[in-house]
């Protein structure tokens, strides 16, 4: 039985770094697939959208001059001279429009051609004198527009759908620029700057380091500050236990560090590299988790290493000892970080970054400190370290 039971678990361990080698190879070009195809989609989205836009406004009749802010409309009296049909797809959207010539004569003055479009006057009327309404933009009258006389409140709500249609027609296009920038131009680029905006946005306390995280499922994550942590610590302290406290439920721990490992791999879409069970012997921490550089928006490995003790759970880039707090900010995106935070305290956990445990072990154990004889222990070894 327990040699049926080593196998299992070797064909499931093979099975995961399989799973791992895929997507640390496939995982940074789906990302920027699943980017282009987002950039596409959207594209698409502006393109009919802005078919159905062209396409409502050309059944607009008047000139186009939203009073009291456009050019005074004056009465003309027009020729129809020839006419084409255009469509399906055009710039007056879908369906088929008549464009048609005209000669507008005004009093006093030569009489000059223009172009009328939107079926305002149609082939039935060629040959035929019509009266239409002219707004002309410049004092010489070379840029006019001409259509039906219309109630102001139609010229107004008209105006009203032209600022409404442009402004999101802009935010679809802005998304795709958006997508490009990201999967082309490099996404790591983008979430620095997004990162560095929100922090002269929000001032110094938008800064998440050196400090713990203390909310639990449903409320706000709040950052402590370094008493507080100093207070955790020692308050976990046991001078008797060195590796798990008394009364440390094992199993009920490696259930909730595996449910941590799956909703890791849900919310970033791979395969978290795992060490925990029986590769962490003789230690002060249960397991870490590992989320590849792929599936990062700054393209920077993180890793949470979850401690025996009180649910503390350290979070940093690459691996521990590597990068302060400050360059553990500006590595890890502010998109990821949020997204980790809020893994770990839906699971119960205390989150704590590196700085705060790198000073000299000061606390209640006397074996902890003779073990360590010629380089002093810290708050780290007592937390998260092999012993």
């Amino acid at each position: 039985m327990l040699s049926d039971r080593q196998d299992l678990d070797k064909a499931e361990r093979d099975a995961r770094s399989r799973e791992i080698l895929i997507w640390q190879r496939y995982g940074p070009v789906l990302y920027r697939l699943r980017l282009l195809f987002f950039a596409v989609v959207t594209l698409a989205v502006a393109y009919v959208f802005s078919l159905i836009y062209l396409t409502a406004v050309s059944f607009y009749p008047g000139t186009g001059s939203i009073r009291p802010y456009g050019p005074t409309e004056r009465p003309v009296q027009a020729s129809v001279e020839e006419c084409r049909r255009i469509g399906p797809v055009s710039t007056h959207g879908l369906g088929y429009w008549w464009v048609c010539r005209i000669r507008v004569e005004r009093e006093g003055e030569q009489s000059v051609e223009a172009a009328v479009g939107r079926s305002i006057v149609g082939p039935g009327q060629i040959g035929k004198v019509v009266a239409l309404n002219e707004a002309c933009h410049d004092l010489e009258r070379a840029e006019c527009g001409y259509g039906k006389p219309v109630p102001e409140i139609l010229g107004l709500l008209y105006g009203c759908s032209r600022i409404i249609g442009r402004a999101f027609g802009f935010f679809l296009l802005s998304m795709v620029a958006l997508y490009l920038f990201r999967a082309v131009a490099g996404a790591p680029t983008y979430f620095l700057l997004l990162d560095k905006w929100r922090e002269m946005k929000n001032g110094l306390g938008a800064k998440r380091v050196g400090v713990t995280v203390t909310a639990r499922q449903g409320e706000n994550m709040t950052l402590s500050g370094r008493d507080e942590i100093d207070s955790l610590l020692r308050q976990l302290d046991d001078p008797v236990h060195l590796e798990r406290p008394a009364g440390f439920d094992y199993t009920a721990e490696q259930a909730r560090f595996a449910a941590l490992v799956a909703a890791v791999e849900a919310r970033f879409g791979c395969v978290c590299p795992v060490d925990a069970g029986m590769n962490v012997q003789d230690a002060s921490y249960l397991g870490q988790l590992e989320i590849p550089a792929f599936a990062t928006a700054t393209e920077t490995e993180i890793f949470v290493r979850v401690s025996n003790f009180g649910g503390l759970a350290l979070l940093g880039a690459e691996r521990p000892g590597v990068y302060d707090d400050e360059e553990t900010r500006i590595l890890v995106a502010y998109a990821d970080w949020r997204k980790v935070l809020e893994i770990l305290t839906n699971h119960g956990y205390v989150v704590l970054l590196e700085d705060a445990l790198s000073r000299p072990y000061d606390g209640t154990s006397d074996a902890l400190r003779r073990a360590y004889p010629t380089y002093p222990a810290t708050w780290f070894t007592r937390y998260f370290d092999h012993l």
